[in-house]
């Protein structure tokens, strides 16, 4: 049976090859922190196709890439697996279910970064004797969602018991401890039964496959831009995955600068280069009094019977 190629669509087919690329990948992402993962916030489809595309324009540059100082060229060579196993775990992600209720991913991402809030500041309160830093050490031993949203219930449990101890001390308050336990609460009931807490694992697997392939592809593309820097056409080999942010000028809106106006020996010491060669207005002298101009006279006060002689505004 002749294989499938992947479709450059939204709807990505599970094929043999997608598969193969999937399971090769699938151990490279077990060693990645959940607060290191990128925000799927561009449509994978469309991901895929633009990374499709340049594959085949970007190799054209690979003896040039790897003389690079410290160019990755062995993740460079994986970029098309990266994009293939990506394809398989998002075409796995649709088929388990689209997008979990109240959108898992983005929940997820917000309790992992709240989890990591709440954990560094409970260890600081631990190093200083106001909490139990033995409790905090089964914090954080697993990568996912669940188990970042059971340590912010175990941080806050522990936090609200100490509170007499450590308020003012924290710049969390009670408030904001209560929110955090109704976030966690929040996540643990949308990935609900196991069948959820399947999604939910695919759904962080997608998110791993799609930080693995941005930045491999991110980085090579600035790879080719340094050495296309004269041609200035690294945007027509490898697009931007984030079009739009770019701002930089083309060569086109490029313009030289204005000459500076020349300055002459005799124009004098006070023209600066690059100012007016025209002299500044002179300021028009003071108008003398004319000579007959009756000058007041002196005021002379006469103090009456019982007033002082001094003036009262004076020290």
């Amino acid at each position: 049976m002749s294989e499938v190629r992947i479709p450059i669509t939204p709807q990505l087919a599970i094929t043999p090859r997608t598969l193969f690329a999937y399971n090769v990948t699938l151990p490279e992402t077990q060693s990645m922190a959940d607060s290191d993962l990128t925000s799927i916030n561009r449509d994978v489809g469309s991901t895929l196709a633009t990374v499709f595309a340049a594959v085949p324009r970007m190799r054209a540059f690979r003896p040039q890439l790897a003389q690079l100082p410290g160019f990755d060229i062995e993740r460079f060579d994986k970029i098309e697996q990266y994009a293939l196993a990506l394809g398989h775990s998002h075409a796995l992600y649709r088929s388990a279910g689209a997008s979990p209720p109240g959108d898992l991913t983005e929940k997820g991402t917000e309790v992992v970064a709240l989890r990591d809030r709440l954990l560094t500041d409970a260890e600081n309160l631990a190093n200083y004797g106001l909490l139990d830093g033995a409790q905090l050490k089964e914090c954080k031993t697993a990568n996912g969602y669940k188990p970042a949203a059971v340590d912010i219930i175990t941080i806050v449990t522990l936090m609200t018991a100490a509170w007499p101890q450590i308020e003012g001390k924290t710049p969390a308050t009670l408030e904001s401890l209560n929110a955090a336990n109704d976030k966690a609460i929040g996540t643990l009931n949308a990935i609900g039964d196991k069948d959820q807490e399947k999604v939910a694992d695919v759904a962080l697997t997608r998110q791993r496959l799609f930080t693995l392939l941005t930045k491999a592809y991110e980085d090579a593309r600035h790879a080719i831009a340094f050495i296309r820097r004269r041609e200035d056409d690294a945007d027509s080999i490898a697009p931007s995955l984030f079009a739009g942010r770019n701002t930089r000028p083309s060569k086109s809106d490029d313009h030289d600068p204005p000459a500076p106006t020349p300055v002459h020996a005799d124009q004098g010491d006070n023209v600066q280069a690059g100012a007016q060669s025209a002299e500044p207005p002179k300021a028009e002298p003071p108008k003398a009094e004319p000579p007959n101009a009756e000058v007041p006279k002196p005021f002379h006060m006469v103090n009456g019977p019982n007033l002082p002689l001094t003036s009262p505004f004076r020290n």
